[in-house]
């Protein structure tokens, strides 16, 4: 026999199925969510509001009230081990009623739960989920369903206008507590307070812009009557609840779990984004060969286009018969599968191969499951009909040093300008805005997990991914000597805008052994830490630290080339040759102290190559180059360890006179992130020898590139600074990527056990 507590699940999913079958859900996935929602919300009340929930029946003995514990139960009877201040003989639970028994910690209460249990499996009476959790958190009704084409005055006057919505005059009570989401101005306001006769008192609530979470006003002394506005275009949400037995129950918790609940059921609510084509699906599913068939308990995608490099996010029950994700050409043509998910949904990252102009995809939509199939590349909406092309790439896996405080930059991470607020970057830490993410590891910690977030306009949220931070607490030189090449381009050269060759390896190598020409003085250039045993090597350069940068030099410079402009090959001998370059240099065991030995077990390569690269052809043809380069290292030397770098963030108002003006959101799109895709699939595909290290969420572009000062218009003294260079960085720029490098190199030689 069901205990009470799954009797009222299924009341509330047999209420959805019946919402559903009338037509007034009509979306699928959301009647899915909203069938999960019973659980969460018996979750949310568990795990928020009270440590124990259990079903209760009229000889229930739970001893003295102690506070945060739940029953809940539908047997009717008088429950005379739970007395209540107004039933002090026990709670009294009426026939064909439910409610929830809450110890407050001095005595009992009884909430009543607005669901008919006589005839739930076929009852005609809806329960939608916004008052099943108004009912979980004493909270009413939800007001804002019965809407007006227009909004509310400074006078509370009811003004007609099309993109607005107002609600009709609301009975309440002075002192009560009630809540508004929605979007207003200086025009049109939130909450305005009458009395009986419908008379203008006063304004309760206002703002002018746009709240993701519900705020929460008090109704004031000799208001009886309210009504609400808000603006209703291009995807915004309005919404008005009364919590009005929360002050009459005064349970102990259910104030803090109001908010709780009002959070996951903004989640639950929230569309991922207009290229979720998983919202407007077909019955029906994709087979093996690409073809369409219809099926009532499933559901299939349109074409949706696509093109190579997107990254789709798939979640949904599929098999082999029923495909989840299949590819087609530019005639809608069958050309592959591209994943066949299994009966447990993750949530799954496919890329997009060349030659893919469609694709398709199929899930299966029985009660409780759910579907999306998500372009990354997504459209999202961005207020007042705004559009935007949102591409993001968060790091798996950073590093860092406690005493230290590790930063991440959300303008590292998306394709945007870094100073663009109307894509809002979140986290779920604390002392971190949208600017930067702020950590300071701990003595216990080690692995610390960093989620990043896109938030919706409607607070919605949207992961980008879990970024595992490697922790160095106590350093130690290496039991054995570790040589270090830092191989690349003019940003390993480094003179440009820096005017020390190898300005990064320079400052890598001070931080760790106290040599090396400082980039920064003062309280921006941090103690070196002595640490022996760590040999750079190299052949170029005027300081202490030598280096292998070659300003304009690509991958296929290396491996074709013996020279090209002013630079000669260092590595050429008929071809890239790093056990020639190794002992041409003396840089061998036996040459030198400490130096590399048979099999190149202790040599660690930091490869920084792409930047030019970009804009001179296409990211997979670097990619090509790129896995040549390794796998002819990894053949030459199998102990080799290469840190393959990733580029890093360009600066906002950029006029660099090889290539004009070029914006931040390009560059972000088109170079650091296109190829941080790339370079991490060809470091994962060698993860025994090959680990990616990104740059640009752990670099800040502010201040990090030169100057000048232009005048803000020729017949204007006023001056304005703009950057001059997005690609090579100036001291601070590479003090930066050096530290990069120095915490990787910590976590992976330097730390003891």
């Amino acid at each position: 026999m069901a205990t009470p507590t799954e009797i009222f699940k299924q009341a509330v999913k047999a209420s959805i199925e019946d919402k559903t079958a009338e037509g007034s859900i009509s979306n699928q996935d959301l009647a899915s969510r909203l069938y999960d929602a019973a659980d969460l919300i018996m979750e949310v009340v568990a795990l928020n509001a009270v440590g124990d929930i259990k079903d209760a029946l009229p000889a229930t003995d739970p001893g003295d009230p102690e506070g945060k514990r739940m029953w809940i139960t539908s047997t009717a009877g008088t429950y005379t081990h739970f007395p209540s201040t107004g039933s002090p003989g026990g709670i009294v639970i009426n026939a064909s009623e439910a409610a929830f028994i809450v110890d407050n910690g001095s005595s009992y209460a009884k909430v009543t739960i607005p669901v008919d249990l006589t005839g739930y499996a076929t009852s005609a009476a809806v329960i939608a989920i916004q008052t099943l959790v108004n009912s979980v958190v004493n909270s009413g009704v939800e007001q804002a369903t019965s809407l007006t084409n227009g909004f509310l005055n400074s006078a509370g006057a009811f003004t007609v206008s099309a993109n607005w919505r107002a609600t009709d005059y609301i009975a309440v009570v002075p002192s009560t507590k009630w809540q508004y989401k929605g979007l207003t101005n200086g025009t049109a306001y939130a909450v305005m307070g009458y009395n009986d006769a419908n008379t203008f008192i006063s304004a309760i609530f206002t703002q002018v812009d746009y709240h993701l979470a519900y705020q929460t006003f008090t109704i004031p002394a000799g208001v009886t009557k309210i009504r609400a506005s808000a603006r209703m275009s291009g995807g915004d949400v309005f919404s008005l609840m009364s919590p009005a037995l929360v002050d009459a129950v005064n349970v102990s918790g259910l104030p803090a779990l109001q908010s709780t609940v009002s959070a996951n059921q903004a989640n639950l609510n929230y569309v991922v984004s207009s290229f979720d084509y998983a919202t407007t699906p077909s019955q029906g599913f994709i087979g093996s060969n690409g073809a369409f068939n219809a099926a009532v308990n499933w559901r299939a995608t349109p074409f949706v286009a696509v093109k190579a490099g997107d990254k789709i996010q798939y979640k949904g029950n599929a098999s082999l018969s029923a495909v989840a994700v299949v590819a087609y050409d530019a005639s809608q043509s069958f050309l592959s599968i591209l994943y066949d998910a299994d009966d447990t949904p993750v949530l799954t990252d496919i890329f997009i191969p060349s030659g893919v102009t469609y694709i398709r995809a199929s899930a299966r939509m029985l009660a409780g499951d759910s579907f999306m199939a998500n372009v990354v590349n997504f459209k999202f909406t961005a207020g007042a009909g705004v559009v935007e092309n949102v591409r993001y790439f968060a790091p798996k896996v950073a590093w860092a040093k406690q005493g230290d405080e590790f930063r991440m930059y959300p303008g590292g991470i998306v394709g945007k300008n870094y100073k663009d607020r109307h894509i809002d970057v979140v986290s779920d830490m604390t002392n971190s805005n949208e600017d930067f993410i702020s950590y300071s590891p701990g003595g216990a910690d080690n692995d610390k997990v960093i989620k990043t977030y896109l938030r919706g306009f409607d607070g919605g949220l949207t992961l980008m991914g879990s970024t595992t931070v490697k922790i160095t607490h106590d350093t130690q030189s290496p039991a054995s000597a570790i040589n270090v090449i830092c191989l690349g381009d003019s940003l390993t050269y480094g003179a440009a805008n820096a005017g020390i060759a190898g300005a990064y390896p320079n400052e890598f190598s001070r931080r760790l052994t106290g040599t090396g020409t400082a980039l920064m003085t003062g309280a921006q250039s941090p103690a070196a830490l002595s640490l022996t045993n760590i040999y750079f090597r190299g052949t170029l350069g005027d300081q202490a630290t030598k280096h292998e940068g070659r300003g304009g030099w690509g991958i296929n410079t290396y491996l074709t080339l013996a020279s090209s402009g002013s630079d000669t090959n260092a590595f050429w001998n008929s071809g890239f040759d790093l056990p020639f370059y190794l002992n041409a240099n003396n840089f061998n065991a036996g040459q030198t102290t400490g130096g590399v030995d048979a099999t190149g077990s202790n040599l660690v390569i930091y490869l920084f190559l792409g930047w030019n690269h970009v804009y001179s052809g296409a990211v997979s043809t670097a990619q090509t180059s790129l896995n040549t380069m390794l796998d002819l290292i990894h053949t030459q030397l199998s102990g080799c360890k290469i840190k393959l770098l990733g580029m890093q963030t360009p600066p906002d108002r950029n006029v660099k006179p090889t290539r004009g003006n070029v914006s931040p959101e390009q560059v972000m799109r088109e170079a650091i992130i296109a190829y941080a895709e790339a370079w991490q699939a060809s470091a994962e595909a060698r993860s025994s020898w090959v680990e990616f290290v990104p740059i640009a969420p752990f670099f800040h572009p502010e201040g990090a590139y030169p100057v000048t000062a232009k005048a803000i218009h020729p017949r204007s003294a006023t001056t304005y600074d703009y950057y001059t260079d997005y690609v090579h960085p100036n001291k601070a720029g590479y003090a930066q990527i050096a530290d990069v490098c120095y915490y990787n190199f910590l976590y992976n030689y330097c730390r003891q056990s």
